[in-house]
């Protein structure tokens, strides 16, 4: 009889293991773009093909996101700098000319800030991993 054991059971007790809540919040975040940018457009630094190819390119990478490639770890660590830099740059920039657009931002800079710390932890239990098996 076939063995129907979930094939990412072994991943689910990974020590520091956190893909999964940096994918939800990559998600949360690509969400509260496509929300807001009706009511900023006019605001937003980057043409409109830029911003809806950056909220593509995140919503991508976090179906990318598991634990069989450590690789995405390191992605998503990288896009969650990124994130964090832009929208809290935008939000302290706005923040006297326009509170709605500096809100926005900060909500996003805030989803991006947790991102960070669960991606770097992803990313160095994978290298400790690595580090210890070696």
């Amino acid at each position: 009889m076939a063995d129907l054991k979930d094939p990412l059971e072994e991943y689910k007790i990974i020590p520091r293991y956190h893909g999964d809540t940096v994918r939800i919040l990559f998600v949360l975040s690509g969400a509260v773009m496509l929300l807001a940018y009706p009511f900023v457009m006019d605001l937003v630094p980057v043409p409109l093909v830029v911003s809806i190819f950056a909220i593509l390119v995140l919503v991508i990478v976090a179906g990318f996101t598991n634990p069989k490639q450590p690789w995405t770890a390191g992605l998503d660590f990288l896009i969650s700098v990124i994130g964090f830099s832009v929208f809290e740059y935008e939000a302290i920039s706005n923040i006297s000319d326009n509170l709605v657009f500096a809100t926005f931002n900060q909500i996003l800079a805030i989803i991006f800030f947790f991102a960070i710390y669960f991606s770097a932890k992803t990313l160095r239990g994978f290298l400790l991993r690595r580090r210890h098996s070696s």
